[in-house]
C-alpha cells in the first residue's frame, strides 16, 4: 500500500479567479498610495519636482511588484486588518472527481451450506455456524454472502447479485453435489444442471470452490467438467474433506486471494497449510483452470 508522506500537511495554493484579480487591484492601489505618500513627504523637504516624480514612482513600481510577488502574504495582511475575506468560494467536487477516487477492492463470495435431512453420514459435515466462524477469521478484504435456505432455487436467484467465487460446502461425488429441497429432503444436481445456473448470471463467478468429498476424484470428475462447461476456475478433492480441514484450506485461500495474489499462488500456499496438518487430504485437492487468475488486484 502507498503511503502520502505529505498527508497531514496543508498544502500551499494559488488563489485563482478572482481572489487573483482582487490582488492586483489592491497592489496597484496600494502602490499608487505609496508613491502619493513618498511625493507629499519629498514635497514637504523641497525636493525638485523632477526629482519626486521619479522617486514616486519608482516607489510606487517597486511596491506594486513586491505586492503581486508576495501576493499570498498581501492578501492574508489585508484580511487580517480589515476582517474581508477575500478567498474565492471553493468549487464543489465534480462528479468524475468523486468518481475518480479509488475504492477498496473487495472479494465478494457466495456461500451455499446444504445440509439435506435425508443425506448419508451428515453428521460428518461440518455445522454452518462454524463454517460461518471460520470465514469470520479471514484476514483480507472479503464479503461473504450466504444462501439461505441453500435451495438451488434461491442459489440461482442468489448469482443474480454477482459474484466473485461461489463456496460450496456440502455432499458431492464425481456426477452430481446434493441441494436441499423446500422439505429439506436431497436433491441431487448434475455438472450441466449446476453449469448453466452459473452461466445464467450476468457478472459469472470466476472461482468456485467446491468444499465436497470426491468432486475431484477419477479422470473426468464433477470439478474438471464444472470448468469445461462454464469456463470457471474450480477446486475441488478427491477424498473425504472434514470441518476442520476445509477450515484450513479456505482461511489460508481467502486471506491470499483477497491480498492479490494469483489463484495458483493462493491455491499452492492453502494446500502447503493443509499439508502441514492433513498431508493425505492435502493430495485430494485439485484445481482446474487459470493459475494465473487474480481476483484483486495487489495492495488495493
Amino acid at each position: 500500500m502507498e503511503v502520502d508522506v505529505r498527508k497531514g500537511f496543508p498544502e500551499r495554493t494559488s488563489r485563482p479567479g478572482k481572489a487573483s484579480i482582487t490582488g492586483l487591484l489592491l497592489a496597484a492601489v496600494a502602490g499608487i498610495l505609496l508613491a502619493v505618500m513618498v511625493f507629499a513627504l519629498t514635497s514637504a523637504l523641497d525636493v525638485k519636482f523632477t526629482a519626486k516624480a521619479i522617486l514616486s514612482a519608482l516607489v510606487g513600481v517597486g511596491s506594486f511588484i513586491w505586492f503581486i510577488s508576495n501576493l499570498e502574504d498581501f492578501l492574508s495582511f489585508i484580511e487580517r486588518i480589515t476582517g474581508i475575506d477575500l478567498k474565492p468560494e471553493p468549487k464543489p467536487e465534480s462528479r468524475s472527481a468523486r468518481s475518480e477516487k479509488p475504492k477498496e477492492e473487495r472479494l465478494r463470495v457466495l456461500t451455499v451450506m446444504p445440509r439435506p435431512l435425508d443425506a448419508e453420514n451428515l453428521w460428518n459435515l461440518a455445522d454452518p455456524e462454524k463454517i460461518v466462524e471460520m470465514f469470520q477469521k479471514i484476514n483480507a478484504p472479503v464479503d461473504i454472502d450466504f444462501v439461505r435456505p441453500p435451495t438451488f432455487e434461491n442459489f440461482r436467484t442468489k448469482l443474480k447479485n454477482g459474484y466473485d467465487v461461489v463456496h460450496f460446502d456440502g455432499h458431492g461425488s464425481r456426477k452430481a453435489i446434493l441441494f436441499e429441497k423446500d422439505d429439506g429432503l436431497q436433491v441431487e444436481i448434475p455438472v450441466k444442471k449446476f453449469a448453466e445456473a452459473v452461466k445464467s448470471a450476468e457478472k459469472r463467478p470466476k472461482l468456485i470452490v467446491l468444499s465436497a468429498c470426491e468432486t475431484a476424484k477419477g479422470r473426468r470428475p464433477f470439478a474438471r467438467r464444472l470448468h469445461e462447461k462454464t469456463k470457471a476456475a474450480v477446486i475441488g478433492f478427491s477424498k473425504e474433506v472434514d470441518l476442520v480441514e476445509t477450515g484450513i484450506f479456505s482461511e489460508r485461500l481467502y486471506e491470499e486471494l483477497g491480498s492479490g495474489r494469483t489463484l495458483g499462488e493462493a491455491f499452492d500456499s492453502a494446500v502447503d497449510a493443509l499439508r502441514a496438518e492433513h498431508s493425505d487430504t492435502a493430495k485430494g485437492a485439485k484445481l482446474f483452470g487459470d493459475r494465473l487468475l487474480r481476483l484483486v488486484k495487489p495492495g488495493s
